[in-house]
């Protein structure tokens, strides 16, 4: 097999591969479409004995009375008749067995995406679009159902509908499939040279449509900036431009198509013309003896299987167009997570001695962040960490939460590297309050239950209250069952960092996290805030990315970074005396 019919087919065994846990209801409605297939063309396989009955019955109407003998035109409505029941059963359950392993299939393939996509690192997700994610998720699962429909249910049962026509024109006229076996190769050729363009234009297609999809989520993601900005008719000029993109691919597409049907549409009319006339010459030159039923027969044969071959080839092209959306679902599923734990990977105990970064370095593709940092923290302790933006913050407290892995050196927690442990068992160690505080449009009362969903309502109110934000949330007509919205857009910046903070204390990790987690809040909201961010830091083991001058002074170490290197270390007074970076920043905010 040559590399372009493995990369032609490659899609359609994958789909294959993915269904087989089915295999027993994939078999099952195969055997119902090939009976299905089989009863109809023993009806037309009826119409032989039928048509060379009622043509003598024709013939002899004209004679004294009727022929006694009428069971052989009997016998045909007869079978015809008793046939009709198991043709509508067979019916009923080809169509109830494809239509489940359809939706089956589409509803195992939307699990496996997120099952697939959430074990993924930051790092997956920050080098790709999220709208190419979501026209992955959303329009590739669509036209995936249709492959799904094309493998499983369009093109087995078009085969068998052609494989009947074939049987049926060899038992009556040998002659006339001799010579249709002449044109397949007519066929073949260029309905095979189409389908690849066909493919090519569909994978096409889908990547335009995922850059719609992005342009889209980003238009609303930013729609208060492009109402500030006034590039409301420049943002729908980019819409069109892109949208005309995609119509371009479609229309190709849709050309490929059409030139596909319409050739086999002139080579099997052309075709069935030609087996009139050549059965009209052979039986009036004696060379076959054919009776009227025997002639229609065969040509009907012939006409039924080039007629399932056509919308066989038809299936065939929507194949090609839909598989490439498959493709890029499973080119997902079939991603390893690049964090994963190691084979001999064990549960992390409770921090005893040290949190140590051991010569760590660390870069996003070829582009260093941090370089040869080194410090150890002991539970319990308070460190800030500072510095001027890009300095490499926010990345020492992701590896700390093992969401990369070093390029260089190692985190370790009692002296074993994380990467021994289960991922699993170092995030329970953790919560975090960061500046871009995220809540889900569920209610405030799952929102604060998220890290721990077994808490009691007496934990959950517990929570709030040490993070200041109980007495709001039974003040609100529905209490704790208020919906946040989307993003927490029903709730003030320093309401949703409050309900943060709940969360996190209701979770009770050993080791906290806060970034940035003051930023942007009223003179009011920020008194709150800070005071349950007190109670939460209040014997844990705290990391602070801020700028917030109080909590710097409080902290029992300052970590200041430069460049992606730590610069220096030590207490705010000893940083004062002794660092030039630090009194810059310290001197920025005072």
């Amino acid at each position: 097999m040559t590399r372009a019919r493995r990369s032609r087919f490659h899609g359609v065994l994958q789909v294959y591969r993915f269904a087989i846990r089915y295999w027993p209801a994939i078999g099952l409605t195969i055997a119902c479409m090939a009976a299905f297939a089989s009863a109809e063309g023993y009806y037309l396989y009826l119409m032989r004995p039928f048509l060379d009955a009622f043509g003598d019955l024709l013939k002899r109407r004209g004679a004294a009375g009727l022929p006694a003998d009428l069971h052989a035109l009997y016998a045909v409505g007869e079978r015809a008749i008793l046939l009709a029941p198991v043709v509508g059963a067979l019916a009923l359950a080809k169509e109830l067995l494809t239509g489940w392993v359809i939706w089956r299939l589409v509803a195992d393939l939307r699990n496996a995406i997120c099952t697939a996509l959430l074990p993924q690192s930051l790092q997956f997700f920050e080098d790709r679009r999220s709208g190419d994610l979501m026209s992955r998720i959303t329009n590739d699962v669509g036209r995936s159902q249709m492959a799904f429909q094309m493998i499983f249910e369009s093109i087995p049962e078009d085969f068998f509908h052609f494989l009947m026509g074939v049987i049926i024109a060899v038992i009556y006229g040998k002659e006339f499939l001799l010579a249709a076996l002449v044109v397949v190769p007519v066929v073949v050729v260029p309905v095979g040279y189409l389908a690849q363009r066909i493919r090519r234009y569909g994978r096409e297609s889908l990547q335009k449509l995922s850059d719609l999809t992005d342009l889209m989520s980003q238009m609303f993601a930013g729609i208060r900036v492009i109402k500030a900005f006034k590039m409301e008719d420049a943002e729908a000029q980019e819409f069109q431009r892109v949208n005309e993109k995609f119509l371009s691919k479609m229309v190709k597409v849709a050309k490929m198509r059409g030139f596909s049907s319409g050739t086999l549409e002139v080579i099997v009319r052309g075709f069935i013309g030609a087996a009139i006339i050549l059965s009209v010459w052979l039986v009036s030159r004696g060379i076959l003896d054919l009776t009227p039923g025997a002639v229609v027969i065969s040509i009907g044969g012939i006409y039924y299987s080039f007629n399932s071959l056509r919308k066989l080839v038809k299936s065939y092209n929507r194949l090609h167009e839909t598989i490439p959306a498959a493709d890029r679902i499973l080119e997902l599923v079939q991603h390893p997570p690049a964090l994963q734990d190691d084979p001999n990977a064990r549960p992390l105990p409770r921090i005893q001695e040290s949190i140590a970064f051991c010569n760590v370095s660390f870069a996003y593709d070829s582009e260093p962040v941090l370089r040869n940092i080194t410090f150890e923290v002991k539970p319990g302790q308070r460190i800030a960490i500072v510095g001027k933006s890009g300095a490499g913050k926010s990345t020492l407290v992701a590896l700390l939460m093992r969401f990369y892995d070093p390029t260089e050196g190692c985190v370790a927690f009692d002296g074993v590297d994380i990467r021994h442990v289960t991922r699993s068992s170092l995030l329970d160690h953790f919560a975090i309050v960061s500046q871009q505080t995220f809540l889900f449009n569920r209610t405030i009362g799952e929102n604060i239950r998220y890290g721990r969903r077994d808490a009691t309502q007496e934990e959950v109110e517990r929570a709030a209250r040490l993070a200041n934000i109980h007495d709001f949330i039974v003040s609100l007509p529905e209490g704790y069952d208020t919906l946040c919205g989307e993003f927490g857009a029903k709730l003030s910046g320093g309401q949703r960092q409050r309900i943060a903070i709940a969360r996190a204390i209701l979770k009770d990790p050993d080791i906290l996290i806060l970034d940035e987690a003051m930023v942007g809040l009223d003179s009011e909201s920020e008194a709150a805030v800070r005071s349950a961010l007190e109670n939460l830091m209040r014997g844990r083991t705290t990391f602070v990315v801020t700028h917030d001058i109080a909590t710097i002074r409080d902290a029992d170490r300052i970590l200041v970074l430069k460049d992606g290197r730590l610069l220096a270390e030590g207490t705010h007074e000893d940083l004062m005396r002794d660092c030039e970076e630090y009194r810059v920043l310290y001197g920025l905010q005072v």
